[in-house]
């Protein structure tokens, strides 16, 4: 494989693994329109860069982490107490009926807020773990310095990328959608639950039935 086709391998594996309705998309929707795109979008940078260093580190420690399913079990665990405290944590919010102009041009920093809740999101570990030791197998990558680093980078931008482009559907959406602009923080944190209790319930049918 070129080095070319190992960075888009990585692209498109991290695109589409953040496409599916999550912490981080559904945060940068909402920081997008209660803030503006611009603190949307440096979300999704912080993100990426934390996602950077995760997937460098599951390149790096791929064999131990498969030999070590219980650290897998841990991490998987660890996710759900995180959506709950954030569902929770939305849900108490007010409505968001009005957003005022000084809470959307605030100092707040959309790229510190990414990198800490790719931070404690640690589930992506596993994810590359998965993957890298799949596409190796397939011949599709290599663990050698400069195509890790490569494909590393590819998953970089892709996450990057539809992280964005979530923020600007986001944007969209509620700016034209009365109902949800009045509702958004009552459907942030009802997903945030939604998805404590889905993976409650994979871990249980995974590890305990």
């Amino acid at each position: 494989m070129t080095i070319i086709s190992i960075f888009f391998i990585g692209f498109i594996a991290s695109f589409i693994g953040s496409l599916p309705i999550g912490m981080l998309n559904m945060t940068v929707m909402e920081i997008s329109f209660s803030k503006s795109l611009k603190q949307g979008v440096l979300f999704s940078a912080g993100a990426a860069f934390t996602e950077f260093f995760q997937a460098i580190i599951a390149l790096k420690f791929s064999s131990w982490f498969l030999g070590n399913p219980t650290v897998e079990m841990m991490i998987k665990l660890s996710v759900i107490p995180v959506l709950l405290i954030f569902g929770v944590v939305h849900l108490r919010k007010k409505l968001n009926g009005s957003t005022s102009k000084e809470n959307k041009t605030g100092s707040y920093s959309g790229f510190s807020k990414g990198m800490f809740l790719s931070g404690i999101n640690p589930i992506s570990i596993p994810f590359w773990v998965f993957y890298a030791v799949w596409f190796q197998s397939m011949g599709w990558i290599s663990f050698e310095t400069f195509p890790a680093v490569m494909f590393v980078i590819g998953i970089t931008l892709g996450t990057f990328v539809c992280l964005s482009l979530y923020g600007k559907v986001g944007q969209y959406i509620f700016s034209r959608i009365a109902i949800l602009n009045l509702w958004m923080n009552k459907i942030v944190g009802s997903v945030f639950i939604i998805l404590a209790l889905y993976q409650s319930a994979m871990m249980i049918n995974t590890y305990w039935l």
